[in-house]
């Protein structure tokens, strides 16, 4: 396992260039899921993810995320400002698929 990559999903509009240089540092293997295109391929290896609300819009990206985290091996971690938080569509994800959330703003090392 020494030096093996872990998978992480990014799910968001951009990952600051600085914060992928920390997850890479920490043999973490970012893929970037862009919103509104599931991935084609069935993931069954276990993972970790981050869904940066923060950068996602709604409704229009919900139907797209409820597909993607139904269909997901991955402990998913939601990131947002309290705003986001306040949206009940995006409380019903959390709910349903993560097991954490992380207000922003926070430092890189809370999110590593």
């Amino acid at each position: 396992m020494h030096g093996e990559k872990r998978p992480l999903y990014y799910v968001g509009r951009a990952l600051h260039a600085r914060l992928l240089t920390r997850f890479q540092e920490r043999s973490w293997k970012v893929e970037l899921i862009e919103p509104g295109i599931v991935p084609k391929t069935t993931r069954r290896h276990t993972s970790a993810g981050i869904l940066d609300f923060s950068s996602l819009e709604f409704p229009a990206d919900h139907r797209y995320l409820h597909e993607l985290l139904a269909n997901s091996h991955t402990g998913w971690v939601a990131l947002g400002h309290r705003e986001d938080f306040e949206d009940a569509l995006v409380r019903g994800l959390i709910r349903d698929y993560c097991f954490d959330y992380i207000t922003l703003p926070t430092s890189d090392d809370r999110l590593v």
